[in-house]
């Protein structure tokens, strides 16, 4: 996956300038990263339904996802390592569960955890983005499909439970068939 450009639209500090320790306060960036994949690329066969989505002009599908970074201000401080939060529909966790930040306040710095010890860390927001009026998920690839019909087919979705090798189906009405 290629990153073809970062924007950054707002930087300021985090947790309004708060010294953690030696490694000083932090600063946020939020922004927005733009990607281009080759759809012909092997490494890309596991998207599902890439190859149709629309092209740019040299044949590679573009998409963009939100990002945010909090990094010490004095970098020389940090400690050069990353911490990168894979975030499941847009909620940060890292933060609650190492930092022990409170549900209420998911960016909050918490005990610091992560932040004294000079961590840079990133969250990239790849799923669908929620409409904060009708409380929706929408995704810009789909919105775009949407201009030449609608999608059709099956839809199948598994969990594994407890042992690793039993896989039912997600829907509790399937799994009594």
């Amino acid at each position: 996956m290629a990153v073809t450009s970062i924007e950054i639209k707002e930087r300021g500090p985090y947790a309004e300038g708060m010294i953690f320790d030696d490694t000083g306060a932090y600063e946020q960036l939020d922004g927005t990263v733009h990607f281009a994949v080759d759809p012909a690329n092997p490494a890309n066969s596991l998207i599902t339904d890439l190859e149709r989505a629309p092209k740019n002009a040299a044949g590679l599908v573009e998409f963009s996802a939100d990002f945010r970074i909090l990094k010490p201000v004095d970098q020389q401080k940090g400690s050069h390592k990353l911490f990168f939060d894979v975030v499941n529909r847009g909620n940060p966790l890292s933060l609650a569960r190492i930092n022990n930040a409170p549900n209420s306040d998911r960016m909050g710095p918490g005990n610091g955890f992560l932040m004294r010890r000079g961590y840079t860390q990133v969250w990239v927001r790849l799923a669908a983005r929620c409409d904060p009026r009708s409380r929706k998920a929408s995704n810009p690839r789909s919105q775009r499909r949407q201009h030449r019909g609608p999608s059709r087919g099956d839809i199948s979705a598994e969990r594994a439970i407890s042992n690793p090798d039993v896989v039912r189906p997600w829907s509790p009405s399937l799994s009594r068939q």
